[in-house]
């Protein structure tokens, strides 16, 4: 399961927030809107910097909270 996000911030030296936007769609009303989320994501191969384009795949996990790694990066 891949997805594509922007990096917002770099907690420690293996750990970044993600900023992830999903579109959901309300078939009652007719109506779509986007949903927000903030994933940790594990970087032990890749060096992020904030702002960049990023794609996450998700693995076992790693931590309490970190189930995701870098699969590349696709903005710098």
């Amino acid at each position: 399961m891949k997805k594509i996000g922007i990096v917002l911030n770099k907690i420690d030296d293996n750990t970044i927030v993600v900023f992830i936007k999903i579109l959901k769609i309300n078939k009652k009303q007719n109506i779509q809107y986007f949903k927000v989320k903030k994933i940790l994501v594990d970087t032990s191969y890749f060096n992020p910097i904030k702002g960049n384009l990023i794609e996450i795949t998700k693995t076992r996990p790693l931590s309490k909270k970190k189930n995701f790694i870098i699969t590349r990066i696709l903005n710098t």
